[in-house]
């Protein structure tokens, strides 16, 4: 049996309400502690910034935020498109 799993930087959710994020965002991180998600894959779950904003809107929002994270990460003071540039990230929306 083949046990390797994809190695995510960010696995990110958009959702249409806060309390959806926050739920996503447990069962995510319950994931990551029992070692189906790697340790280091930045987890988000975030909110549409507006409702009905569809899914390019909230996909953009996506790529926004996940950015600016991995930019704080990689030490830089502003956003950096650089670091997409080796990134692997899944941005999955959820629908209620």
């Amino acid at each position: 049996m083949n046990t390797r799993r994809k190695k995510w930087s960010a696995i990110v959710l958009t959702c249409q309400n806060k309390a959806s994020a926050h739920a996503f965002n447990r069962e995510l991180e319950l994931c990551q502690k029992k070692g189906l998600i790697d340790k280091t894959t930045l987890l988000l779950a975030l909110e549409d910034p507006k409702a009905r904003v569809g899914s390019g809107g909230a996909t953009l929002n996506a790529l926004l935020v996940v950015t600016e994270h991995l930019s704080a990460q990689a030490g830089f003071l502003t956003v950096e498109s650089k670091v997409l540039q080796d990134a692997d990230i899944l941005i999955m929306h959820m629908v209620s």
